[in-house]
C-alpha cells in the first residue's frame, strides 16, 4: 500500500527519464573512460535559452560600457570609484547566478509544467532589471559627466566671449 501511495503523491507515472549520451572508450593504457553528453532539456523550454543569451550579451555590453564610465568620472584610486566598481561587480555576480539558475531549471526540467516556467520567467525578470539599473547608472553617469561644472561655466565663458565679439563687430 505504501508504494502505491508514493507512486500517486509523486505520479511517478508521468516522470520522463532523462536522456543523456554515454560514450564509452577503452584508452590505449587499458583505462575505461566514460563521457556523458550533458542532457539539454526539454524541447519546449528551449525557446528560454535564445533569450536568455540575448540578455547576457546586452548586460555584457552593458556593464563594460558603465565600467568606462566610472573609470572616467571617478578616477582610481578613490574610494567612490572602488564603491562603484564593487556595486557593478556585485550585479554581475547576481546576473550570473540568475542566469545559470534559469538555464539549470531549462535543462534539468523532467516536466513542462506552469510553476517550471514561473520560475524561469521570474529568472529572467529579474536579470531584465539587473540590465535597467545598470542603464539607469550609465545614464546617471553620462548625464554627470555632461553636466559638469566645469565644462558648464567654460561653455558659459565661450558664450560671452562670442556675444562680445559679436558686439565688437557691431562697433566695427
Amino acid at each position: 500500500m505504501d508504494l502505491v501511495y508514493l507512486y500517486s503523491m509523486f505520479k511517478l507515472d508521468k516522470y520522463k527519464q532523462i536522456d543523456t549520451k554515454k560514450q564509452t572508450t577503452i584508452s590505449q593504457n587499458g583505462n575505461v573512460e566514460i563521457q556523458v553528453e550533458e542532457h539539454a532539456g526539454l524541447n519546449s523550454l528551449q525557446e528560454y535559452k535564445k533569450e536568455i543569451n540575448n540578455l547576457y550579451v546586452l548586460f555584457d555590453v552593458k556593464q563594460e560600457v558603465v565600467r568606462g564610465l566610472i573609470k572616467k568620472r571617478f578616477e582610481p584610486p578613490q574610494i567612490t570609484y572602488d564603491k562603484f566598481i564593487r556595486t557593478i561587480d556585485n550585479a554581475e555576480k547576481l546576473f550570473k547566478t540568475q542566469e545559470e539558475a534559469a538555464l539549470n531549471i531549462i535543462n534539468l526540467a523532467a516536466e513542462d509544467t506552469q510553476r517550471v516556467r514561473e520560475e524561469i520567467n521570474n529568472k529572467i525578470e529579474a536579470m531584465k532589471t539587473i540590465i535597467n539599473q545598470i542603464e539607469d547608472l550609465t545614464n546617471e553617469l553620462v548625464i554627470n559627466i555632461s553636466s559638469d561644472d566645469e565644462a558648464s561655466e567654460e561653455v558659459k565663458n565661450l558664450l560671452e566671449d562670442m556675444e562680445n565679439l559679436t558686439d565688437s563687430v557691431k562697433d566695427y
